[in-house]
């Protein structure tokens, strides 16, 4: 169904039983994805049990939080593909959620509880508005981006990988303008970057507690300060493929390099 946003309701074409849509300018809603009902209705009381929907960008389609109350959208075991939109509002994914995207542009994820993120040929930008991290993955959250600009301006990591957590991101530039760690990756957690380029204004890239990086080609650099990586043991950082890093300090004992 096209949604012209000036007239037509988004979340009540939702209700109708449509789960694809075409937004035609800026539509303003916030969105439980699931197939379950319940306790979840009194955050989204407008949402009612879907498994998965599309949003598709149409004439300038930007998908917009509301006014009041709950300023993000959120995903509870539902998937949601979003394809060729702007979308300026947080997006939470948590019980085995899945989201795709396609030639999107996002602002802050957050992954949590064995969900997974695919992210294609699209933009990730975090303005100094975010007091946290940009993408961040808890609990078995998984990432797989490609070909994507992700800018950090706020607080926070620009992409945090947490407690079992995995992520794969190749041929993406990562640039952190604000002071702050760029990436972090913890507690059994992994992170493979692959032909990416990292850049970071003041701050480190930062191994612990069992994390893994690889740099497999591309680049870490710090333009100011040291180290450029930090390695607390135990954890493992892996460079191949002529990936380049400036300096690397390790912290502790059993740390691998």
């Amino acid at each position: 169904k096209t949604i012209d946003c000036t007239t037509d309701n988004m979340t009540k074409a939702i209700e109708d039983g449509y789960n694809h849509l075409v937004l035609n300018g800026t539509c303003k809603a916030n969105l439980m994805i699931t197939p379950v009902g319940g306790y979840l209705e009194s955050f989204f009381p407008n949402s009612k049990p879907i498994y998965a929907l599309t949003l598709e960008g149409g004439l300038e389609g930007v998908w917009d939080n509301t006014d009041s109350g709950i300023q993000a959208s959120a995903l509870f075991k539902g998937t949601l593909f979003i394809k060729n939109l702007s979308v300026k509002q947080t997006i939470y994914l948590n019980n085995n959620s899945v989201l795709f995207t396609d030639n999107v542009t996002l602002e802050k994820l957050s992954v949590l509880s064995g969900s997974s993120v695919d992210i294609n040929n699209s933009t990730v930008k975090c303005d100094s508005s975010i007091d946290n991290d940009c993408v961040y993955l808890e609990d078995g959250g998984t990432l797989d981006m490609r070909k994507v600009t992700l800018t950090m301006d706020g607080d926070g990591e620009a992409v945090r990988v947490m407690r079992n957590s995995t992520a794969e991101i190749k041929e993406s530039n990562i640039n952190r303008t604000s002071n702050g760690e760029v990436l972090a990756v913890q507690y059994n957690s992994s992170l493979q970057l692959e032909d990416t380029n990292v850049t970071a204004a003041s701050g480190e890239a930062f191994i612990g507690f069992n994390g893994y990086l690889n740099l497999n080609g591309g680049s870490i650099i710090r333009t100011s300060g040291t180290p450029t990586v930090r390695v607390l043991g135990p954890s493992i950082f892996h460079v191949s493929n002529s990936g380049i890093v400036a300096d690397i300090e390790c912290d502790g004992k059993l740390v691998y390099l």
